[in-house]
């Protein structure tokens, strides 16, 4: 049996010759190794239209039976897995197996590059869901603490996440945060907020803001509670908290502790629109609509507008009671039927 130590892969041979009979003629007497059947020999080569038959004889095979038929297609595919020959014995052959030998090298280190990619790519990806999931976690907690409840704000990509933690590390809101707050309807968090700023400056100004956005969280004695004492000898600032303070007592129907607010807020300072809007919607609310429209005009002088005045006289009707909604709802349409329309619900 013919043998040397040169062991040349099976696929790069068959590559290398193809159906060429004359090629595979000269191994006619090598060993080759199948991957299942062991040793064998090869015996003989056959060459049909568009391929070579490959006769093998294999030792470890009953005697009977020793003899397998291979296409050189089978030889490509793996089957068998090597052959033993001298790789100068065909022209042409070693530079081929050469090239082959470096083609293959040069895809295993691709193949090993793309799998260290592959798997960069997945730790990132672990990463960045691990991160993702931890700052899920962080929003709810944070959606808990400042008391949003709404469904809505799930995803972390949402301005609302972005915004909280900006809150609960100090920093400040710019215009366009608080403005996306309000457009959404998130008071509570705006008033947290300027609560915070409070207690981080101690101004005032931003005590009345926090307690002007608890009113309008549905709040009011938490805003009652946040300027309960708070004083000032600036007469503007002074007159805010007494205004906020009195629609805050308004809010819980405490329409008298509320007017003694508003007139003190006007006799302190007196060029704010603001407490005489509070002030006439008090009185249309006490039933006294002459002396709330003088209150609400001197708003409108003041700076305020007459769409204000309007959404105060629907609010105060509401929450007035039977006798004085009648006596205001019938001075409104006597004023005005057409514009106070709304106002015939309440004439029985």
């Amino acid at each position: 049996m013919k043998s040397n130590n040169n062991c040349g892969n099976s696929k790069i041979f068959a590559l290398f010759a193809g159906d060429n009979y004359f090629v595979w003629e000269k191994i006619i007497g090598y060993e080759v190794k199948h991957n299942i059947l062991g040793i064998g020999k090869i015996e003989e080569v056959t060459k049909l239209s568009k391929s070579v038959h490959i006769k093998i004889n294999f030792l470890s095979l009953p005697e009977n039976n020793k003899s397998k038929m291979f296409s050189n297609t089978s030889f490509i595919n793996g089957y068998p897995e090597s052959i033993e020959f001298d790789h100068f014995l065909i022209d042409g052959f070693n530079e081929f197996y050469e090239m082959k030998v470096k083609e293959e090298k040069e895809r295993s280190i691709k193949r090993e590059a793309e799998a260290k990619r592959a798997e960069e790519l997945r730790k990132i990806q672990e990463e960045q869901a691990n991160r993702e999931a931890k700052s899920v976690e962080e929003f709810n907690l944070l959606k808990k603490t400042y008391g949003v409840n709404r469904s809505s704000f799930t995803s972390i990509t949402s301005r609302l996440y972005l915004i909280l933690i900006k809150l609960e590390s100090m920093e400040s809101l710019d215009e366009e945060d608080i403005q996306w707050l309000e457009i959404n309807k998130l008071f509570m968090i705006i008033a947290k907020y300027y609560e915070k700023e409070y207690l981080k400056m101690e101004n005032l100004w931003d005590l009345v803001k926090a307690s002007r956005y608890f009113r309008r969280a549905k709040e009011a004695p938490r805003a009652i509670e946040l300027l309960g004492d708070k004083n000032s000898n600036d007469s503007k600032l002074m007159s805010a908290i007494l205004t906020t303070r009195g629609g805050a007592y308004r809010d819980i129907n405490d329409v008298v502790t509320a007017e003694t607010c508003a007139n003190k807020a006007i006799s302190i300072y007196d060029k704010s629109s603001y407490p005489f809007n509070l002030l006439g919607a008090i009185y249309y609310q006490k039933g006294m609509p002459e002396e709330g429209d003088k209150c609400f005009y001197r708003a409108i002088e003041l700076g305020s507008n007459s769409k204000i005045m309007d959404n105060e006289i629907q609010n105060s009707l509401i929450n007035a009671g039977e006798d004085e909604r009648t006596r205001v709802a019938k001075y409104l349409l006597a004023k005005d039927g057409q514009k106070y329309r709304w106002a015939k619900k309440y004439v029985s």
